[in-house]
């Protein structure tokens, strides 16, 4: 904002006033619109995985961020609260949760979600990551059955793998008290619009595949 007004007073009509500009379009504008645009994005592939194995993680998906940023807005709900919630249920849609051990996944998981709520500035992050651990080890088991059982290549999953790895290494990031600045943060945004195009154009039925015999 300092930026802005020095911007402003100095008049746009010199090369250094230019050069102001665009510094302050860079740092604060167009990462902005980077993550506005990778929101709307993001509210697309629900419509393609509809009746698809993964449907309503691609709906938890695209609704957290907008919920999130709505609750902070008007309610002024910390992004932790909605964040970690979101992580929670992502990794609900993913599990298949039968017999015993799939009761004591969900049991072991609501008693994390519950601590997390109570000490949600301290383990928020913690928590997150181990559900999304959780998650990216799942889309690994699938992927590894198919390539064994199958011979195949399913690059639908091979995408949800690299996606659950950035948003877990963001997380881990985070936890190691990593700054991520905001162009990075751009970058990876960036990087999630193409994923997220893979998922307007492809469900699980239709993924392209490599067979290895």
């Amino acid at each position: 904002m300092f930026l802005f007004q020095e911007i402003i007073l100095s008049g746009l009509n010199t090369i250094p006033s230019l050069l102001l500009l665009s510094t302050f379009a860079i740092q604060h504008i167009v990462p902005k619109m980077i993550f506005f645009v990778s929101q709307i994005f993001w509210l697309i592939p629900p419509f393609k995985q509809v009746r698809g194995h993964f449907f309503y993680y691609f709906f938890i998906l695209a609704i957290s961020e907008p919920v999130c940023n709505i609750l902070y807005h008007f309610a002024k709900v910390p992004v932790l609260y909605p964040f970690t919630a979101s992580s929670f249920l992502l990794m609900l849609t993913i599990f298949k949760f039968k017999g015993t051990k799939g009761k004591s996944i969900i049991i072991l998981n609501t008693i994390l979600f519950i601590l997390a709520f109570f000490f949600i500035q301290k383990f928020a992050y913690h928590i997150d990551a181990i559900f999304h651990l959780m998650i990216l080890a799942n889309f690994i088991t699938i992927f590894i059955k198919k390539l064994f059982t199958r011979q195949t290549v399913n690059f639908y999953l091979l995408i949800l793998i690299i996606y659950e790895f950035s948003t877990t290494t963001m997380f881990v990031l985070k936890l190691a008290h990593t700054k991520i600045n905001v162009a990075f943060g751009g970058i990876l945004a960036i990087f999630e619009m193409f994923v997220c195009l893979f998922f307007v154009v492809y469900s699980y039925k239709n993924s392209p595949k490599i067979r290895l015999k």
